[in-house]
């Protein structure tokens, strides 16, 4: 599957010309990231705090999304393997891998070989 992804957009204003970022980097994401994050489900603070049952989304449920994952070299393989099992089943999102690890570190290999 081939990609055609623009990530800036040229505009002119009088002769000026900028640089518009298309791509929306919110969705910055930790090696550290809680499973109820991953998968949703439900909250156990917010529901006792309220005193009924209340429910989070994963973050891939919704409109597609452009994930930036830090410190790449350092996710776990389970953690990777999720994220791995979602860009096949549901490729709604787009995913940049930040790698700041020396050369001893690596990104798992189930996120390069996507």
């Amino acid at each position: 599957m081939l990609f055609n992804i623009q990530f800036f957009k040229k505009s002119s204003n009088s002769g000026n010309f900028k640089y518009q970022c298309l791509v929306d980097f919110k969705e910055g994401i930790f090696p550290e990231i809680e499973d109820s994050k991953l998968h949703g489900g439900i909250d156990f603070s917010e529901t006792l705090r309220l005193g009924k049952l209340n429910y989070t989304k994963s973050i891939f449920e919704g409109r597609p999304k452009t994930f930036k994952l830090m410190m790449g070299e350092r996710l776990d393989t389970r953690v990777a393997g999720i994220f791995a099992q979602k860009m096949d089943a549901k490729p709604n999102f787009l995913m940049f891998v930040i790698d700041e690890g020396i050369e001893d570190e690596e990104v798992p290999n189930c996120l390069k070989e996507r």
